[in-house]
């Protein structure tokens, strides 16, 4: 309930100063200012409050150099192991960031435009998606399952598809990875969080 603390405040704060200025206005003018003007002050208020705390699950992230991420956009795997690539795209929440765990342990949050690379043992994993705060609530997760073998380099897509009462995170295969490398040259890497390897 903590990271809902400065939403409500700043909620509050916009409803009041709003509220302020229109009787100001409504004083000045001498008149009443109506419906509009007797509301809008706490339907801004609310819209604040729900914007941030959509928001109240962000993480403090650390990005990639352009040449951190040049390097690792151009290296094969390293011997024995696989890499993942997990990008996020779409305008649909954009700015709330989205929690990707690989085979339960969170590795990274990425807003959109973003990608992260992880390097893993081969074999069967699962990539899981979803918000946090308030977001978390109104989207229903992604999940996807698939094996690889020493060498190779899996580049997983992170989209939102838009539901009649919840949307959802959607994760696939992105076929070509060198369609994929050139997409995500112009994007900002996310570096894998701390335990991430």
């Amino acid at each position: 309930m903590k990271r809902y603390i400065w939403p409500v405040v700043w909620g509050f704060l916009v409803a009041f100063v709003l509220g302020y200025l229109l009787r100001q206005l409504e004083l000045a003018a001498g008149e009443p200012l109506g419906f509009w003007g007797k509301w809008s002050p706490f339907v801004f208020g609310f819209l604040t409050f729900f914007l941030l705390a959509n928001l109240a699950g962000n993480r403090k992230v650390k990005n990639a150099s352009v040449s951190e991420r040049a390097a690792v956009l151009n290296a094969p795997p390293p011997e024995g192991k696989i890499l993942l690539v997990v990008f996020r795209e779409g305008f649909i929440g954009m700015a709330a960031g989205l929690n990707v765990t690989v085979d339960g342990v969170v590795r990274a949050q990425l807003k959109s435009p973003r990608f992260t690379v992880l390097t893993l043992d081969p074999g069967r994993h699962e990539v899981n998606a979803g918000f946090g705060g308030l977001a978390g609530a109104q989207n229903n997760q992604g999940a996807y399952v698939f094996d690889a073998k020493a060498g190779e380099v899996v580049a997983v897509r992170a989209t939102l598809s838009m539901g009649a009462l919840k949307n959802t995170v959607k994760l696939e295969e992105a076929g070509d990875i060198d369609a994929v490398r050139a997409k995500l040259a112009r994007m900002t890497m996310v570096k894998p969080e701390v335990g991430a390897t």
